[in-house]
């Protein structure tokens, strides 16, 4: 695991210098971005390997149980978003906003912060809804 560590170090210290000359840009998934993501995947690789292969460490069921149900948890993901975007509740705002706006938006915190903990809440309910179908051996195949 320490080589992919050191490669992951390696990659981001050559993205963020090359980010310099050659902006980091996801859209254009520019060589720079490539580093730094690739640098990231390996270090968060080797922390995965260390903790579940070498520590012993059990914690992979949450992808157990989505993965049991891919599709379903796919589509119902981009069905209800949709849905909730399509839904006005007040004036011009969508369901997905207002939630937003009324759940997770307080003074006290960035809205970046705001925004995590309304994407970790949706999927966490997908994960959830996944758990409980994979403990009830209902799988939706295509």
């Amino acid at each position: 695991e320490m080589v992919l560590v050191g490669l992951g170090v390696l990659m981001l210290i050559v993205g963020y210098v090359w980010d310099i000359v050659f902006p980091i840009n996801k859209a254009l998934w520019s060589s720079s971005f490539v580093l730094v993501t690739a640098g990231w995947a390996n270090i968060f690789l080797a922390l995965i390997y260390y903790l579940s292969d070498v520590r012993g460490l059990k914690f992979g069921s949450i992808f157990k149980y989505a993965g049991a149900n891919a599709i379903t948890v796919y589509f119902l993901s981009s069905f209800v978003s949709k849905l909730f975007y399509s839904i006005k509740v007040a004036g011009d705002t969508s369901l997905h906003g207002w939630l937003f706006q009324n759940i997770f938006v307080h003074d006290f915190m960035p809205l970046e912060l705001s925004s995590l903990l309304y994407a970790l809440t949706v999927v966490s309910f997908y994960m959830l809804l996944a758990y409980i179908m994979y403990r009830k051996k209902i799988f939706i195949k295509v």
